[in-house]
């Protein structure tokens, strides 16, 4: 699910929230989320 996410934030396409386009800064900062989501997913999965 995240992978798409990451994908979608890495492309030059327009992404918009409510009508308002995200600029490269935010697209950044959701990235940047989503790697530490990620990251949290891949720990928990480890887990026996």
């Amino acid at each position: 699910m995240f992978i798409e996410l990451k994908q979608l934030l890495r492309s030059k396409n327009k992404i918009s929230h409510n009508g308002k386009l995200l600029s490269d800064f935010d697209k950044k900062r959701l990235l940047d989320i989503a790697d530490i989501i990620t990251v949290k997913d891949s720990e928990i999965s480890k887990e026996p």
